[in-house]
């Protein structure tokens, strides 16, 4: 099942604020001063961070596949095999992160030797760790889930 991030809107405003921002200001440039230099910077600028946020922040959305946790963040998509997590706990964690909210589950897990996490923001954090918990394995544990030491 694919699930897609939580949204928080002061987040949402904070990343895609500038946008809107930066198109007036061009807009008004070009319908004052005609097709001049800064009309171009800007709608150059318009362009370039519609892209950015398009190839690399939308959407987001964590599918629970048979093997692992698919991540999707734009263009990017992570794999972390249900196997290598040892535990997902909540987090408030401000880090960047492939989330569109700070009401964030901490996805800890193990990879090439090395302890990793990654941070996510499923929309309907009970249905994602109830999913999660049949699918890997894992054991609720007050808010989050656990790998059992069996």
């Amino acid at each position: 099942m694919v699930h897609p991030t939580e949204k928080d809107l002061w987040l949402l405003l904070a990343a895609w604020g500038p946008l809107p921002v930066i198109f007036v200001v061009a807009i008004h440039r070009l319908l004052t001063s005609g097709c001049d230099q800064a009309f171009w910077i800007l709608g150059g600028l318009v362009v370039f961070y519609l892209g950015i946020m398009l190839v690399c922040a939308w959407p987001v959305s964590y599918e629970i596949a048979p093997e692992c946790l698919i991540v999707r963040s734009g263009v990017t998509r992570q794999e972390i095999p249900l196997s290598d997590i040892r535990k997902v706990s909540p987090s408030n964690n401000l880090l960047s992160a492939p989330a569109w909210s700070v009401h964030r589950l901490r996805v800890d897990y193990r990879k090439g030797g090395k302890e990793r996490f990654q941070l996510i923001s499923p929309e309907s954090r009970e249905t994602f760790l109830d999913e999660m918990a049949r699918a890997a394995g894992l054991e609720h544990d007050g808010d989050g889930l656990v790998r059992s030491s069996a």
